[in-house]
């Protein structure tokens, strides 16, 4: 009985100091340095601030750097409206158009029949609600998000027989 007791008592003993030791270890930071997660309203408040006077506070992370090269943005052939590769626009096309996309753009349907242009490989392009692969000459399914991978003269064609389609358009395009 006293061997099982000593036992315990060890066990405990050794749970009781590992313990300290884990806790201790998440103590090594000094409140308010960088390594501290928590912050003081007075801290949140000196750093507001600062950024309105347009300085920061001596203990603020500096800003990241900017990159050495700006970036280009590609000049899109048509949109419509705008250059912004994010920027949706709609594309009311008569029967016989065509709309032709480059690489990464996307297209929705809204209205009208329309079919795929296929590209120079008679490649279709990727129906990315569905999740299959449209091809040459298939009529395309409403409000369904398709993307060309590539910039090969794939697109849509608005049907004889339609009326006016309205296409959603985000990327480069042009109009045929």
């Amino acid at each position: 009985m006293k061997k099982k007791w000593f036992i315990r008592l060890v066990l405990a003993g050794s749970l009781l100091i590992a313990g300290g030791a884990v806790a201790a270890s998440g103590f090594d930071t000094m409140p308010g340095s960088p390594d501290d997660p928590l912050v003081t309203k007075s801290f949140v408040e000196q750093l507001i601030d600062a950024k309105l006077k347009g300085k920061a506070p001596s203990s603020a992370p500096a800003a990241p750097a900017t990159p050495a090269t700006p970036v280009t943005p590609v000049t899109p052939v048509q949109t419509g409206g705008g250059a912004s590769a994010t920027e949706i626009n709609v594309a009311p096309l008569e029967p016989g158009q065509k709309i032709i996309g480059y690489s990464g753009t996307q297209f929705i349907v809204r209205s009208g029949k329309v079919k795929v242009v296929a590209g120079e490989n008679r490649d279709g392009f990727p129906d990315l609600t569905g999740g299959f692969d449209v091809q040459g000459g298939q009529i395309v399914d409403p409000n369904h998000l398709l993307l060309i991978p590539k910039s090969d003269g794939r697109g849509l064609v608005v049907a004889p027989d339609s009326k006016t389609a309205y296409i959603m358009v985000i990327g480069t395009f042009h109009v045929e």
